[in-house]
């Protein structure tokens, strides 16, 4: 929790039990909802125009959802991909299957970590 600040932080643990399965007895707040599982934050280092970043490389990082119980709560790789490729290729963004877009899909999904989401402990 943060001094000074009044609601709920992302990872903040709520009083609401979570379903049968879940990584912790509780939910947890993230982005204004109550979720059952942690996301899981996944790292990818994706090539971008030299405009964007001097490197040419830009770390993007991406809060997984998974494991809800409501699959609305999960993440949509088709979704990040699409917001990344907005953000990165603005020009690309009007074509929906532009090819930086299907190739964000399958590096997403390779790089999700497998298993349970971790919960954390406090």
């Amino acid at each position: 929790i943060t001094v000074g600040v009044l609601g709920d932080a992302d990872g903040d643990c709520t009083m609401t039990p979570s379903a049968e399965g879940s990584c912790c007895d509780r939910r947890h707040y993230w982005e204004g909802e109550e979720l059952h599982n942690m996301p899981q934050r996944v790292m990818l280092h994706v090539t971008c125009p030299v405009s964007y970043h001097p490197s040419g490389v830009c770390d993007i990082t991406v809060w997984w959802r998974s494991r809800e119980p409501d699959p609305r709560h999960n993440t949509n790789v088709y979704t990040v991909s699409s917001q990344i490729v907005s953000t990165l290729w603005p020009e690309e963004a009007e074509c929906p299957w532009a090819g930086w877009e299907v190739q964000l899909n399958g590096y997403l999904l390779r790089s999700v970590p497998e298993g349970p989401p971790e919960c954390p402990r406090g």
